[in-house]
């Protein structure tokens, strides 16, 4: 069993809106700045094993069991967990719960909307559709017959 932690220490990375305040101070053209490269810079991410959070590059634990299979965990409390080998759908706060008790909206507009079968009248051999709708009408029923 091997556990990676994978935070870095002293590494800063700029944000949009210091490049954008440094274009409007000096006055320089926001394409030579790579303001455009900022706002589409991909972050690769992670799931969690346990929660099925997001895991942004800095965060959580690879852990690696002994069939070789790669686990990734957000915090201290998921690897508790995961090590006790509690279920994710036992613990309300996790999104394995959420799914199995049907608690997120996203699955519920998901869910196949059921056609309801259109009654159409068709007229019979011998008789017209009039002549069955007033077979129908109970004030009619006995004139007709």
């Amino acid at each position: 069993v091997f556990f990676f932690s994978s935070r870095r220490r002293h590494t800063r990375q700029r944000s949009v809106s210091w490049a954008r305040r440094c274009v409007q101070e000096t006055g320089i053209n926001a394409e030579y700045m790579g303001i455009q490269q900022w706002q589409r810079m991909v972050i690769t991410t992670n799931t969690c094993y346990f929660t099925e959070y997001k895991i942004y590059p800095g965060r959580g634990i690879k852990f690696i069991s002994r069939d070789c299979k790669v686990h990734y965990l957000i915090s201290k409390k998921c690897t508790a967990f995961f090590n006790r080998k509690t279920k994710a759908v036992k613990l309300n706060w996790t999104q394995a719960w959420r799914r199995y008790f049907q608690k997120s909206k996203a699955e519920q507009a998901v869910k196949k909307r059921v056609k309801r079968k259109q009654k159409i009248q068709k007229a019979i051999e011998g008789l017209s559709l009039e002549a069955i709708q007033k077979m129908k009408n109970p004030d009619q029923k006995k004139t007709v017959r």
